[in-house]
């Protein structure tokens, strides 16, 4: 019976820290993007920085240092390096955001899509990326024409709870600072998830109403005749090139 507990447990505990990895990776992402937009380009682009700053300061103030201005830079990074969002969701699974932020500073797509290749496929902690980093692994496997198939490096599953859970921005997330007990982690990954089940269930409450108006614009639209203009518009039109 205890060994059946202990593996529910873990099982448990390690959905979880992948889970919690995934959607704060997924929410750097997106800080990022909408900072590339709208801060950063177009009309604001010349004070934009500076607005950024200011945006970094009274998140961290209310979130903790993992949204500092320097912070936010990073996630604006983060997605000019990996602007495909499939592609995030897929790497998100088993790279944590410290894996992406050694990432970050490669300056080609294919050494970032190489090295995030090789920690998917031989489980590299951020210290063993760092190493091949450092050590020039896509270069030689370029030069080898063997496309990183010899490298090989201790596993280190970086998703882990023993790791996720005592990560820095995973705790600055949850509003907990150094010298928490398991009590207070506990207390706030319970009021995380709670905030994410109630969000989920206001989104499926505003769902019929969401239909309900669809449905009164497209009656509303048939009744005026709006809905069918475009194809009378285009009956007209062929009417017209088969009289002449």
């Amino acid at each position: 019976m205890h060994d059946e507990l202990r593996d529910l447990i873990a099982a448990s505990r390690q959905r979880l820290a992948a889970t919690v990895n995934a959607e704060l990776t997924l929410l750097y992402w997106r800080i990022g993007q909408r900072l590339a937009t709208e801060v950063l380009g177009g009309e604001r682009a010349r004070y934009g920085t500076h607005l950024m700053d200011r945006l970094g300061e009274r998140l961290a103030q209310e979130f903790g240092r993992g949204f500092e201005p320097k912070n936010l830079r990073r996630m604006v990074q983060f997605t000019q390096a990996f602007p495909d969002p499939e592609k995030v969701a897929s790497l998100m699974r088993q790279l944590s955001w410290t894996h992406f932020l050694q990432l970050l500073p490669l300056k080609t797509e294919p050494a970032r899509h190489f090295y995030a290749g090789q920690c998917m496929a031989e489980r590299w902690s951020v210290r063993e990326l760092h190493r091949q980093i450092e050590r020039k692994a896509f270069e030689r496997s370029e030069i080898a024409g063997a496309q990183g198939t010899a490298l090989t490096a201790p596993s280190a599953d970086e998703t882990a709870p023993a790791v996720v859970f005592k990560a820095p921005y995973f705790l600055d997330f949850l509003g907990l600072r150094q010298g928490h007990d398991e009590a207070d982690l506990e207390t706030a990954i319970l009021r995380q998830l709670e905030a994410f089940i109630q969000a989920c269930n206001d989104r499926i409450a505003a769902i019929p109403a969401l239909l309900k108006r669809f449905r009164q614009t497209v009656l509303s639209a048939a009744i005026s005749g709006k809905l069918t203009d475009d194809w009378r518009i285009a009956e007209a039109e062929c009417d017209q090139i088969e009289g002449a």
